[in-house]
């Protein structure tokens, strides 16, 4: 039951409510713009990375093409009888013709069945005829097969430059003629390469590199990187495209930079194509777009942050102080609302919550203001109650006519029926000379009060110095200090005309509510008024009856005693103070045994006498018995 209350208390609460809603249109917003820059990038890496696949694979087409038509011409060589049956002449025309139609050819020779050069163009600079090559791994593999093939890169010792050959077998009846072979300039794959990289010339890590069937770089675009060892760099790059297998992989290099490889195997020559650039460059695009992605979230999330507190300073708190400002408003009248000073800041705001906080104000001031009128008349109603005497009502009248309206000069006008003209018969603030001289002859036909008692309707006098109908009595209000003047009419049954009359040193003083609050008290003095003439009427009568009672009573032959509950008397006739011989005075308050005791001296049977008056007193007896009196000059029987 205590959880939930908190709960509850949340739930109902404007701010969280506004929060759940602003959480139900900005957390579906990120969470799409998230997944979105998920799916988009995570699609933009696979273009990127199909993209440098798409390139490898173009250069592995090119290569494998060059490779191809390199197979093909060398195997057009082995055909020519000059190259099978050693005419060294002849070979070389043939040789020198070859090599005018392929550029990217630097050398063409012969080598017989034990590896021994015979003959190679261009003769120069370098002759290296007569030379044993049997321990290339090429010769070596030329004895096993007949088709062409071409050989690992290395550095040619005829021309001095990175090559790679295609080498044909001859064989002739099963026997192994040797082998006719042409130097591929690697050089010129390294050209192209070259160019390919300055098409992305703005990626200075950009790197395509040819490697052959034994794992060493043989075309790069930087001539250092001839013929290094790529199983060095990536090994397991380099096994995985020399398998014969292509794709992407996300490596570290050995300075720690994180790159994206591409690699395609070229398959002719048992070759590959890697093409690689770091994942900085190479997934610039995605990552920007992420990045722009996470600015807009963060630039809407502070948008909407900055909406928010703007919203809770601007609205939500000053919604918060209202409601709190709204309990206290007419619990505590008499204290200042503490919500009051911290609404403050906000009163002299021009839009709806400034309109709000004045209107609130306004009302809290009226609220207070009817529950001090409510209060006052309250107090005004205990005045007609608390006494009868017609003068200390007046003057409490007044009293709270000046705490309910803060009016100090008032005075309530009445007729005086022995002087047959109305009179201050109370007054309050006012000069004594003012108030003694206050005389109002019923015929005055000019005065303000007496036409609110003739009309029975208030009268109001905003300005004493503009008003035509006050302008007899300028000079006695200007004498007063008074400038706006009030007369209500007291309306009554059955006591005298009167009226309340107030003075104020300002003008337009009066008001409508004023005027009402001024008519509720107005009725309210005039109960207190008729009370207090009414009690006074019935005093009178009261009065006047009891002194005829009391005149009967006394002229009563017979002794009458009144008794309070504790035997004390309270009244006795005449008749009864003869018989005890005491005077009235004496007798009143006494106990009333002893004034038996008194009477029964007289008595012929005291004893038995006074036993039946006790046990009459304590109704244990009879309800009447009878006495026997001797006194003189007469006997009296009771």
């Amino acid at each position: 039951m205590q959880i939930r209350k908190p709960f509850v208390k949340m739930r109902n609460d404007l701010g969280v409510q506004l929060l759940a809603l602003y959480s139900l249109f900005i957390v579906p917003i990120v969470i799409g713009a998230l997944f979105f820059d998920r799916v988009a990038g995570d699609q933009l890496r696979q273009e990127i990375m199909a993209a440098d696949l798409a390139l490898s694979r173009a250069i592995a087409q090119e290569t494998n093409t060059i490779i191809e038509n390199a197979l093909v011409a060398v195997t057009e060589l082995s055909k020519y009888e000059a190259v099978i049956n050693f005419d060294d002449e002849g070979m070389l025309t043939i040789f020198e013709n070859f090599q005018t139609g392929r550029p990217d050819v630097n050398l063409i020779y012969r080598l017989d069945s034990k590896g021994i050069m015979i003959s190679h163009y261009p003769t120069g600079p370098n002759v290296t005829v007569g030379m044993d090559f049997s321990f290339r791994d090429y010769f070596s593999r030329a004895l096993e097969t007949k088709s062409a093939f071409i050989s690992l890169g290395r550095i040619s010792p005829t021309t001095e430059q990175p090559v790679a050959t295609a080498v044909m077998p001859i064989w002739q009846d099963g026997e192994f003629l040797g082998v006719v072979a042409t130097n591929l300039k690697l050089q010129s794959l390294s050209t192209t390469l070259a160019s390919i990289a300055m098409e992305y010339q703005e990626n200075k890590n950009f790197e395509v590199v040819i490697i052959d069937a034994g794992g060493k770089i043989i075309a790069s675009p930087q001539p250092e990187n001839i013929l290094v060892n790529y199983a060095d760099i990536q090994g397991e790059l380099s096994t995985a495209v020399l398998a014969g297998n292509s794709g992407n992989k996300i490596a570290t290099d050995q300075t720690g930079v994180e790159n994206l490889y591409s690699y395609v195997p070229v398959p002719d020559a048992g070759w590959g194509v890697v093409v690689s650039r770091p994942t900085l460059v190479a997934f610039a695009t995605p990552n920007s777009f992420h990045r722009g992605v996470l600015l807009l979230i963060g630039i809407f999330s502070g948008i909407g942050i900055f909406f928010w507190a703007v919203l809770d300073s601007r609205v939500l708190t000053p919604l918060e102080k209202l409601a709190a400002y709204s309990q206290l408003i007419g619990t505590k009248p008499k204290k200042e609302n503490p919500s009051n000073v911290q609404l403050s800041v906000y009163r002299d705001r021009q839009d709806q919550i400034g309109n709000l906080v004045r209107s609130f104000q306004r009302m809290e001031k009226a609220i207070s203001a009817r529950i001090n009128e409510l209060a006052t008349l309250l107090e005004t109603s205990q005045a007609v109650v608390s006494s009868l005497d017609s003068k200390i009502v007046l003057n409490r009248i007044l009293e709270q006519v000046e705490k309910l309206m803060g009016f100090e000069k008032s005075a309530i006008v009445a007729l005086d029926s022995q002087r047959g003209v109305f009179v201050a018969k109370a007054s309050r603030g006012l000069t004594s000379r003012y108030a003694e001289g206050l005389i109002i002859y019923p015929d005055e036909s000019a005065s303000v009060t007496m036409r609110a008692i003739r009309t029975k309707n208030p009268i109001l006098i905003q300005d004493t110095d503009s008003d035509p109908s006050f302008e007899a009595y300028r000079p006695r209000a200007r004498a007063e200090g008074y400038r706006s003047f009030a007369a209500i009419p007291l309306e009554h049954v059955h006591s005298s005309p009167a009226a309340l009359v107030l003075y104020s040193p300002k003008t337009n003083s009066f008001n409508e509510n004023s005027l009402d609050l001024l008519v509720n008290f107005a009725n309210q003095a005039a109960m207190a008024i008729e009370n207090a003439e009414l009690f006074s009427r019935s005093d009178t009568k009261l009065q006047e009856q009891t002194q005829r009672l009391d005149a009967l009573i006394q002229s009563l032959e017979v002794g009458l005693v009144l008794e309070d509950l504790n035997g004390n008397v309270l009244f006795a006739n005449r008749t009864v103070c003869d018989l005890a011989s005491i005077p009235r005075e004496l007798i009143l308050g006494k106990p009333a045994v002893e004034l038996y005791k008194k009477i029964l001296v007289y008595s012929k049977q005291h004893d038995d006498d006074l036993a039946k008056i006790t046990a009459l007193l304590e109704k244990t007896g009879e309800r009447e018995i009878s006495l026997s009196l001797d006194m003189v000059p007469t006997q009296r029987y009771f």
